[in-house]
């Protein structure tokens, strides 16, 4: 009894001098049933998901299901897993720590094999890469992994961290790369709310690839979870971890991020096709290598004294001020027109309409022909850019979005020398969200003197597939020149960068869109012989823009005083790969860089309601046609206009793709055995001057004399 009572008193003692581990037991355990009914919730969330897809498991071969037994045995056996891992008995106290230093550092291979597999889309794809490139991924990923290690100090939460953020951004490239054709680059992250704006007109479809990535991950982030919290480091290993991750960081950064070891090595973007990259070299690499895409270049032999060596030939007209358009200053309406396009060009195919009519119907005072646009399926603020300033993306960082990182600050473009003019209105119309590409900080810094955006359009404008209508935002112009002749004859200048035709190109928005008392009715084209929704929506979207065109040149037809209007579209749309094969009689993934030219040509007009001379452009590109356009009405130019009009007859055309000579062959931008590699020079040092050694601009070759 005696015996009985000194336990109880010591059980009762124990319990007195440490209350808090009752707590901490009962606390630990409310904790495991949280994790065990998070964990159920998830599993059978991704287990719905898989049987409201048939398409995971109902893919046919032959007259067997096989494909069916193969994904559902597949995602059963992984959901079984996870169950395992919720209601396995945890990891002996003994064992924890080593269980999680292993688990937490398998992390690195285990997301590379994820991120890598929704890529490539199979595990086949993903061995076959080249072990040098499978290593350096791995140094990548470990740096990554050492520095969310450093901020956790945790072997727990430092690998889901790695884990949750890579497997995310795997999906964010695959979906970019659906979307507009390219994947993401180091340059993208500056355009992220861009990006963000658009997002939601996208419809995610979401592949098995993609869905056993996202299962396995959340696999191995519920195995984490159930073992026990393990810190790494004290304060004094806390200090050493700091200074390891700091020389690792600058290790890799200056030894592989920033160095030409990726690019001694191979890793090669093909900007054409830089998804056969990411495939080839991995995600980590290829993205990595981005990064030294991003970075300008001094041209070879850039000095001021070049620069002035080249202008010294090429003197800038004085600004003469015009007070009335009737004399021989025209009015200027110039228009870069979303995505539109004739797709034509890329291989043989028969529509049961013309689509694009009006346009090829232009002939007197038209000056006509095709551009080259250094983008396609995206990146419009890029040929804006082109165009506004006669600068190429040639000599600026593939991928990169001029807009956001170079025009800082006031730069010398056609707004800004039509202000200088005397010319009035010198506004930019883009009736959609205004703050894309930072628009409202650099229309300002090319002269702009006011940016209407949607919220500036009138109540009652029709829509086409939610976005505002070619036809209104044409009528815009015309609004706001009527209204500027209510108190000027100064000549006019409007600029629009159009909506209606953005991407995508789904049925059932389409389709929806006609039971919306706002939305526009739709004439259809339709192609033979060939059933392709999206292609067939985007060609009834150009076919619209056609005749939204030609009503705007009627009515300047019909105005008196002298007006000229440029009109082009900014790219070609992103086309199902499917329809390309089949036109191209399945040689389209096969095409050379030349060949993949065709995928950047779009026609341009410059049509002028007098007398200008008519001339037919076999190419050109987004950077001459506003020198062109001066030409063709015997406008005022700078002496960079001037170079630019010299430059084009040895180089025709040039654009971040490469360019033609004017001995009709394509060369590559950086290809020295050109017979052109001196003239495509002395243009990079000229943008070099102007764009990035922004503190020794020439500003009066640059711009019209005061």
């Amino acid at each position: 009894m005696k015996l009985f009572n000194k336990h109880k008193d010591e059980a009762a003692v124990a319990a007195e001098m440490s209350p808090s581990l009752d707590i901490s037991l009962d606390d630990e355990k409310k904790t495991i049933d949280v994790e065990k009914i998070i964990g159920l919730a998830v599993l059978a969330a991704l287990l719905i998901f898989f049987i409201c897809k048939p398409k995971f498991y109902l893919s046919r071969v032959g007259t067997d299901y096989r494909l069916m037994k193969k994904h559902t045995l597949g995602v059963i056996l992984l959901i079984g897993i996870g169950v395992w891992i919720l209601f396995k008995k945890p990891v002996s106290k003994k064992n924890d720590r080593k269980v999680s230093l292993i688990s937490s550092i398998m992390s690195i291979p285990l997301c590379f094999l994820i991120i890598e597999y929704i890529t490539n889309s199979t595990v086949a794809n993903v061995l076959g890469m080249e072990p040098l490139f499978i290593l350096i991924n791995f140094v990548l990923l470990g740096a990554i992994y050492m520095i969310f290690l450093w901020i956790s100090n945790s072997l727990k939460i430092a690998p889901v961290l790695l884990m949750v953020s890579m497997t995310l951004f795997a999906i964010i490239n695959y979906f970019v790369y659906v979307f507009r054709g390219i994947p993401v680059m180091a340059s993208d992250l500056l355009t992220i709310s861009t990006a963000m704006d658009v997002a939601g007109d996208y419809t995610f479809n979401i592949r098995f690839p993609m869905y056993m990535a996202v299962l396995t991950m959340v696999l191995y982030v519920l195995w984490m979870l159930r073992l026990k919290e393990t810190k790494l480091f004290k304060l004094k290993g806390r200090l050493i971890m700091t200074g390891v991750t700091i020389v690792t960081t600058v290790v890799v950064v200056e030894g592989v991020v920033l160095s030409s070891l990726l690019a001694n090595m191979g890793v090669k973007i093909r900007m054409f096709r830089p998804m056969d990259t990411y495939r080839k070299c991995g995600c980590a690499v290829t993205f990595v290598r981005s990064i030294n895409y991003a970075r300008v270049e001094k041209p070879e032999g850039y000095s001021l004294d070049a620069v002035k060596d080249i202008v010294k030939d090429y003197e800038s007209d004085k600004a003469v001020k015009a007070e009335n358009p009737t004399n021989t200053t025209p009015n200027v309406i110039t228009i870069i027109d979303e995505a539109f396009s004739d797709i034509s060009v890329l291989g043989d195919f028969k529509t049961d309409k013309e689509v694009l009519p009006n346009l090829y119907s232009l002939k007197e005072n038209t000056v006509r022909g095709w551009t080259y646009a250094s983008i396609y399926g995206g990146g419009t603020a890029n040929s804006e850019f082109e165009f506004l300033t006669g600068n190429t993306m040639a000599f600026l960082p593939n991928q990169t979005v001029a807009f956001q990182m170079f025009v800082n600050k006031p730069m010398g473009a056609l707004p800004s020398q039509l202000d200088s003019e005397g010319y009035d209105g010198i506004k930019a119309l883009h009736p959609f969200t205004a703050n894309n590409y930072s628009r409202p900080k650099v229309y300002p810094n090319l002269g702009f003197k006011q940016f209407l955006s949607k919220e500036d359009m009138p109540e009652d404008c029709e829509y086409v597939r939610g976005r505002i209508s070619d036809e209104d935002s044409f009528k815009k112009i015309i609004s706001e020149y009527e209204e500027d002749r209510k108190t000027s004859q100064k000549p006019f200048y409007m600029y629009n960068m159009t909506i209606q035709n953005h991407s995508p190109y789904y049925r059932d928005s389409f389709d929806a869109s006609k039971s919306n008392g706002t939305e526009k009715s739709i004439e259809e084209i339709h192609i033979k012989d060939y059933n392709s929704d999206p292609t067939e929506i985007y060609l009834s979207m150009a076919h619209e823009t056609d005749k939204a065109f030609k009503k705007l040149v009627d009515y300047f037809k019909k105005v008196d005083e002298p007006t000229v209007i440029a009109f082009f579209g900014d790219h070609q749309p992103r086309i199902e790969s499917e329809f390309l094969s089949d036109i191209t009689d399945g040689k389209y993934d096969g095409w050379t860089d030349e060949e993949m030219m065709k995928r950047y040509k779009v026609p341009f007009v410059i049509w002028a309601n007098y007398d200008i001379q008519e001339q037919e452009v076999p190419a050109t590109s987004m950077n001459f046609i506003q020198s062109k356009m001066l030409e063709a009405t015997s406008g005022s130019m700078t002496g960079y206009q001037k170079f630019l009009i010299d430059f084009q007859k040895q180089v025709p055309s040039i654009s971040a793709n490469g360019y033609y000579g004017a001995d009709g062959k394509y060369y590559a931008v950086g290809d020295k055995k050109s017979p052109y590699y001196d003239i495509v020079r002395k243009y990079a040092i000229l943008q070099y001057n102007n764009v990035i050694d922004t503190k020794n601009r020439v500003d009066d070759f640059f711009n019209l004399k005061k």
